[in-house]
């Protein structure tokens, strides 16, 4: 199969350059453009008993691993073909860490051609319907997610401002691709089809729409339907229901801008679905109403956000847990912190009930400082899954050669929803931080953090007796520092240290990079504490690692 899809890739290739010398006979032949990219991800693993890095295949006898990508895609007039590779050897992205995954093949592929008005593409899809809450096919390599849709797209400008947009096929099934019974095409049974119908309107100076809807279909095949149904009649007699082989999730969404001001506003609901709480299946409809505010002017800036969640896990199947066969994609409802204390407990998106908000705040009084403030409330039904509080100055003149980044978090994490632990405690924290840079040249620069995350925040700080004075909030206290050094745009050197106050444990990186115009090569001796790690809401296990990492990237 793999050498059959190659070969196929080629033929076409072939075929749209003929196309274009036809056409072209008395003039210079447009033979049209590439471009992809490359990633190659490679560790090396060395057992560290202190940090728990042990007791795995990776660092009993596996000892290394790798994972690459490699994608070309052929452009020219209305035409496009693409294609890449995946190649994956005892990785440890599937599992978190823990138990390793072999695949290698043709992880997509698409042909795309327009006429006139209407676009056509056929093979593995990334796309989304607005904001994403019906249907968001998409990737994201660190975290072991890769959601395709496999089949056809059509989309149709009816006029210049107005577009509909249609897809039908079935979900890419990522972790068959690293299955024994590896397959061209890994797919999931259920079969998915939907439209989006957008809209771009001037209603005059400085007034603009963008309204929409959406609406998508999932169909439950027989054997998941067969599988769906024993599972329910395993449960006591008063939970059993009649699942429905058809769900439907559909949304409107506007956009309106006037001036200095943006709101955003969507409903988005879904028939009946066969859902999973942590005990049983049950049947419910589901909804979603999100909102979004900003105002700005010169000097400050203004973001008002808020999100209610009922029921609105949509999955290509019920059967599927975790990250697996998500349909849809529902954005946090809170900040995205780069700093590495900062980001260690983030927010979990949660589908089966959820109420979110957050306002951020930008204001640059003149031209040395600005500030940054950030409020977020996550809650259910019952209880707080998550808070922060954030504020930031920036301190940086005008042709200086250094800049200052200064400020304070405070966290509070829902352990026992976010990592179903069910006797840990509420983890409350106070993060204060600085980053300073300082250019010693108009290449070479240097720059330096420090942080230190205080827990038991409401005990230590702000007073009151301690009912567990004994037991430490997860892990304890941390500090961490680091320092880089940078010569632009090509080398960078940096050390870092998260120490682990309570434990006593240093977790070190050592790691330097190389950029030579659009390839990057970088190494590094790295300790990782074992924990969950999120991106953009969506959150997931790794186990402690020690050893090397190393990496090239390259876009052409």
């Amino acid at each position: 199969m793999l050498v059959n899809s190659v070969r196929l890739f080629f033929i076409l290739l072939l075929f749209s350059l003929s196309l274009g010398a036809q056409n072209n006979v008395t003039d210079k032949v447009d033979l049209g453009s590439f471009s992809g990219d490359f990633t190659l991800n490679g560790k090396v693993y060395v057992t560290d008993t202190a940090i728990n890095a042990t007791g795995t295949p990776f660092f009993d006898y596996l000892k290394n691993s790798a994972d690459s990508w490699f994608s070309l895609n052929y452009n020219k007039s209305t035409l496009g073909i693409g294609v890449r590779f995946d190649m994956f050897n005892n990785s440890d992205i599937f599992s978190g860490g823990i138990t390793e995954a072999n695949g290698i093949g043709i992880g997509s592929w698409y042909v795309r051609k327009s006429i006139e008005k209407l676009e056509m593409q056929a093979g593995y899809i990334y796309d989304q319907f607005g904001s994403g809450t019906t249907f968001r096919a998409y990737e994201n390599r660190g975290l072991a997610l890769d959601n395709p849709l496999v089949g056809m797209k059509a989309k149709y400008h009816i006029t210049k401002n107005i577009f509909i947009n249609g897809i039908a096929g079935k979900q890419k099934h990522f972790r068959a691709f690293v299955d024994e019974d590896r397959r061209f095409i890994n797919v999931y049974s259920p079969f998915i089809k939907g439209a989006n119908l957008e809209g771009n309107f001037s209603i005059k100076d400085k007034l603009y729409l963008i309204p929409g809807a959406s609406i998508v279909n999932r169909t439950i095949d027989k054997e998941s339907m067969n599988s769906i149904a024993e599972e329910i009649n395993k449960q006591n007699i008063d939970d059993r229901f009649y699942p429905k082989y058809n769900t439907f999730a559909y949304s409107i969404y506007n956009t309106l801008s006037f001036g200095d001001f943006s709101l955003y506003m969507e409903y988005a609901g879904k028939t009946e679905d066969v859902l999973r709480n942590e005990s049983k299946l049950y049947a419910a409809t589901g909804q979603v109403l999100f909102g979004s505010f900003s105002w700005s002017k010169k000097g400050i800036g203004i973001n008002l956000q808020a999100k209610k969640t009922t029921d609105f896990d949509f999955r290509t199947s019920p059967l599927e847990t975790l990250n697996n066969g998500f349909v849809h994609f529902l954005p946090p409802q809170t900040r995205q912190n780069s700093l590495r204390l900062l980001s260690r407990y983030n927010h979990n998106t949660q589908l089966l009930e959820e109420f979110g908000y957050q306002v951020d705040i930008t204001a640059k009084p003149n031209k040395l400082l600005t500030f940054t403030a950030n409020f977020s409330n996550v809650e259910n039904n019952t209880e707080l899954l998550f808070r922060e509080i954030y504020v930031d100055c920036l301190i940086k003149k005008r042709k200086a050669k250094w800049k200052l980044l200064t400020g304070v978090q405070m966290v509070d994490y829902n352990q026992r929803v976010y990592e179903l632990k069910p006797d840990a405690d509420m983890v409350q924290t106070l993060t204060p931080f600085a980053e300073f840079t300082y250019k010693l040249d108009r290449k070479k620069s240097i720059r330096a953090e420090l942080q230190y995350m205080l827990t038991k925040r409401d005990y230590r700080v702000f007073g009151g007796d301690d009912p567990k004075p004994n037991k430490e909030q997860d892990l304890g206290d941390w500090f961490y520092g680091l320092v880089e050094f940078n010569i632009a745009p090509r080398f960078s050197l940096s050390v870092s240290d998260m120490y682990n106050v309570p434990a006593k444990q240093h977790y070190y990186d050592i790691s330097t990079s190389y950029t030579n115009k659009t390839n990057r090569y970088a190494i590094g001796y790295v300790k990782q504490v074992q924990g969950i790690i999120c991106t953009g809401g969506v959150c997931r296990f790794e186990n402690a690692f020690s050893g090397v990492k190393a990496s090239i990237s390259s876009n052409f």
